[in-house]
């Protein structure tokens, strides 16, 4: 594993992501030499802070004490050591519920045993001998309280690399949402340092957005979000396995329920499936201690990474710009200060102008210049769809640079909150990606085409 160790990591200054950094992060993978994202090494008190790691470390004992055999079907743990290992392992609260209902339960059934069981093996230290699971002599030595720091990256790292985190979740197969994992820590390591609802920013987090519906499925329930299972995919393949290594953490739902009540209306059943979009996710402390970018030879915190600093309360009403004054001011600043056309400038800001005059959306506490922000993704999106001509192209690129500057500008001044205008900036990305072969406009600089990160 590519790692380091904490205290090499350079917490100074600001860091601008520049075209090929943006590119390695996508090209290669975790724990791959010439990936920018590292995984640094944790102390073993910070280590057993984790559930993965303590739920870990209980799975390699009960294996330790006694070799394990795996089902002949479908090489799952056998039901006996399950029942064994379930009186000792940490779950959470909709684990629990489950296992409060259920008479019989498989491994496959208990995600945190399944998936640290499979990392466990994936990173070598169990694996089967003579018919049996046992533990292997590097999972005897990482099994040691001293160790649990370096039991902590095998493990992470294996999980994320190796183990398949889409088995028997249901949801459709994506090998870019796992395959990119890099680029999925870069955006939550610059994007969620203020909670955020997963709706905000799950159309950023890699996945191929042709195997995801954007539309609601025939016959699903009425009232059912759109991108429910891109949701709920990504809540279970991607920050569900980072919550349990203590890297990220949610703000659970007010209902603390897991799983819907036996009975629950139809309406109720689409309100709880829909609260994969709604709970907002943060970071924890521990992530800039295991997770950091490799800049010219130095270990940098994704915390350095140059973002606006929040916005995150309402303005008095005395300060608040209407859209008019606002595009004045920063069509002036941007043409005379940021050098930007004059011609793209005008025709982007009167596109945006248009979709708010003519947006029928009731809005509760968002500001004239918040209401525009959120209309820019769709402003780009409706143009990208006319593309006819490598020149069009262009000017859609344009259109997005533009809407950027607006947004960062906004929030800048205190006109536009955080979680308003990051939500929109990760919609605004055409620069981030990339790859020029595959892309659906070849020949511009900054092509739209990787399909996940628009």
């Amino acid at each position: 594993m590519a790692a380091a160790k904490r205290r090499n990591a350079d917490h100074s200054g600001r860091l601008t992501i520049t075209q090929d950094l943006h590119d390695a992060l996508v090209i290669y993978g975790l724990g791959q030499p010439e990936s920018p994202v590292k995984l640094m090494t944790l102390s073993a008190q910070e280590a057993l802070t984790t559930r993965a790691i303590r739920n870990a470390r209980v799975i390699l004992g009960g294996i330790a004490a006694e070799p394990q055999r795996l089902t002949e079907k479908l090489k799952l743990l056998n039901r006996r050591f399950v029942a064994l290992m379930l009186e000792q392992l940490e779950v959470d609260g909709s684990t629990q519920e489950y296992l409060g209902y259920s008479r019989v339960v498989d491994e496959d059934s208990v995600w945190t045993l399944m998936m640290l069981r499979h990392a466990l093996q994936y990173g070598g230290l169990i694996r089967v001998r003579s018919g049996k699971l046992q533990v292997t002599s590097r999972g005897r030595e990482l099994q040691a309280v001293e160790r649990a720091g370096e039991l902590y990256g095998v493990i992470l790292e294996a999980l994320l690399t190796r183990v398949n985190l889409a088995m028997r979740d249901g949801y459709p197969e994506d090998s870019a949402m796992q395959d990119h994992i890099p680029f999925a820590l870069f955006r939550l390591g610059t994007s969620i340092r203020e909670p955020l609802p997963l709706f905000a920013f799950a159309d950023r987090m890699p996945h191929d957005e042709d195997v995801w519906s954007s539309e609601p499925i025939s016959g699903e329930l009425l009232g059912l979000h759109a991108m429910r299972a891109l949701h709920g995919g990504l809540t279970v393949r991607i920050l569900r396995p980072l919550q349990e290594f203590g890297l990220i953490d949610c703000e659970q739902d007010a209902s603390g329920s897991g799983f819907p009540r036996r009975g629950c209306s139809r309406e109720e059943l689409a309100s709880w499936f829909n609260r994969h979009g709604d709970r907002c996710w943060n970071l924890t402390p521990l992530f800039d201690h295991v997770i950091a970018l490799e800049v010219d030879g130095r270990l940098v915190s994704l915390e350095q990474v140059d973002t606006p600093q929040p916005v995150v309360t309402l303005f008095p009403p005395e300060c608040v710009m209407s859209l008019e004054e606002a595009i004045g001011t920063f069509t002036e600043i941007a043409i005379q200060q940021e050098g930007l056309s004059a011609e793209v400038v005008g025709l982007a800001m009167t596109m945006l102008e248009i979709a708010v005059v003519s947006d029928t959306d009731e809005y509760a506490d968002e500001t004239p210049v918040e209401q525009a922000i959120v209309k820019m993704p769709m402003v780009v999106r409706m143009n990208v769809k006319r593309v006819d001509s490598i020149k069009h192209a262009a000017l859609v690129a344009l259109f997005s640079a533009v809407f950027s500057a607006f947004a960062r500008w906004a929030e800048e001044i205190g006109q536009a909150r955080y979680r308003i205008s990051r939500s929109a900036l990760m919609r605004l990305e055409p620069l981030d990606i990339l790859d020029a072969e595959n892309s659906a406009y070849p020949g511009v600089v900054g092509e739209f085409g990787a399909p996940w990160l628009n």
